[in-house]
């Protein structure tokens, strides 16, 4: 009986070793998806931040190019989609 104590004993140990093993896994990976996470979020942001300046600069240009003084109307079919 003694024997049999002790291996449900060890079998426990060991379970709970995997377990604990499994837990720092699982913190750790995450840790490294919340990093990707932030890291896709900044990147987007940046390219946000990229478009949105060049359409307002795409916008700014053709407003100067295709103005047209004597009808006051603003041509942007010529100015590409993102107008």
């Amino acid at each position: 009986m003694e024997e049999f104590r002790r291996c449900l004993e060890r079998q426990e140990r060991e379970t709970n070793e995997r377990n604990r093993r499994a837990d720092e896994i699982n913190e750790l990976q995450r840790q490294v998806d919340e990093q990707v996470l932030i890291a896709v979020a900044l990147q987007d942001e940046e390219n946000q931040g990229r478009r949105r300046g060049s359409q307002v600069a795409l916008q700014e240009r053709c407003r100067k190019v295709f103005w047209y003084p004597s009808s006051s109307v603003v041509d942007y079919s010529r100015c590409g989609p993102y107008v």
